[in-house]
């Protein structure tokens, strides 16, 4: 029995012995392997196919490799999940021609990409997340021009390898969150200054001896400040903070969104205050800086530049108590015409 000759999508589940695919799929354009011991190891995949996922493949070699690399150059999206043999897979897919997605995770053994890098002109988005001994991202990543979104998260042996006059990002990006990364260079060197489309920013659980953020100091010859044209800044998990610093944040002029989360020690803000451009405060499981809020030290916060100001970790208060907070905090803050609202525990008051 064949399969429906106007089939676009096939789904192979646990095949333990996967040797060839059918014959009748020349229209195929998305392709799922999941839980297989192998690899097509024969036969041909169609180059209609633009989507490709494998999770946990097992058995790879040349041949299987041959097969892919006649689909490379029609692949838009490709998923790589718990596959062993990562670094040959990529090396076998030589020319990513029409590759824009690409997802790499729970490759245990994946510890460098293959030499000279990715050759993906068109790739917009990477992602990389829980790859343990993954010691560097692809050489000459400052060559995909197109790559506007990198989302890397729980790779715990990553370095960035570039000086920081030289930067290690391609130079178009506009998205960028970093998680869980304890071996990365301090903040300095990551030469953000360079990423002049930079829009949003995103970092968690890096640092765990940063004391104040951004931390750029004034003697640094090198100085490396955040791009001027981030809208939206998220810090996470920064378990040693305790400040923001002005000098860092002042140079934000376009900066719309701040959200700051599980960062036990932070007791302060920015002594001048937050940028007038700031239209949205967030501040999760902070202690420190929830006490001395609700206890009227307001730290430079004036909610005429920050219209919504939300601290969710007062669940614990009850409405008495918190229409009491509001008082205090309407005081401090000198609530006028120019303060839309201002919100406690994402509830409009």
């Amino acid at each position: 029995m064949g399969v429906p000759p106007m089939l676009r999508k096939l789904v192979a589940i646990g095949c333990q012995a996967l040797e060839c695919l059918p014959n009748d799929i020349s229209r195929l354009e998305h392709l799922k392997i999941f839980r297989s011991t192998s690899l097509p190891t024969s036969g041909k995949l169609p180059t209609t196919l633009e989507m490709l996922t494998i999770f946990e493949g097992v058995h790879f070699d040349s041949v299987s490799g041959t097969i892919l690399q006649e689909i490379s150059k029609s692949l838009d999206f490709l998923s790589i999940i718990g596959f062993p043999n990562t670094r040959i897979l990529l090396g076998s897919l030589r020319n990513f021609e029409s590759l824009v997605n690409l997802e790499i995770s729970y490759c245990d053994r994946l510890e460098s990409f293959p030499e000279r890098g990715l050759s993906a002109p068109n790739l917009s988005y990477l992602n990389i997340w829980d790859c343990p001994i993954l010691k560097s991202m692809p050489d000459q990543i400052q060559s995909l021009t197109s790559l506007t979104r990198l989302y890397i998260n729980n790779c715990p042996n990553l370095e960035f390898s570039h000086p920081k006059t030289k930067g290690d990002f391609p130079p178009n990006l506009t998205d960028l969150s970093i998680a869980s990364c304890q071996k990365l260079m301090p903040l300095t060197e990551w030469s953000l200054h360079l990423l002049t489309s930079l829009r949003n920013v995103n970092i968690r659980n890096v640092h765990p001896e940063l004391v104040s953020f951004p931390d750029f100091p004034d003697n640094d010859e090198y100085y490396c400040g955040l791009p001027a044209t981030l809208t939206s800044l998220s810090i996470e998990g920064l378990q040693n903070l305790e400040s923001l610093s002005s000098t860092g944040l002042q140079n934000l002029t376009s900066l719309k969104e701040l959200h700051i989360r599980k960062c036990p020690k932070l007791s302060s803000l920015p002594k001048d205050g937050l940028l007038a451009t700031l239209s949205r405060l967030q501040i999760d499981d902070c202690p420190l800086l929830k006490q001395r809020l609700t206890c009227g030290s307001q730290d430079g916060i004036d909610p005429r530049q920050s219209p919504l100001f939300s601290i969710s970790d007062l669940n614990h208060l009850v409405e008495n108590t918190r229409k009491v907070l509001l008082v205090k905090a309407g005081a401090a803050f000198h609530f006028s015409a120019y303060t839309p609202f201002v919100a406690f525990d994402m509830l409009e008051l």
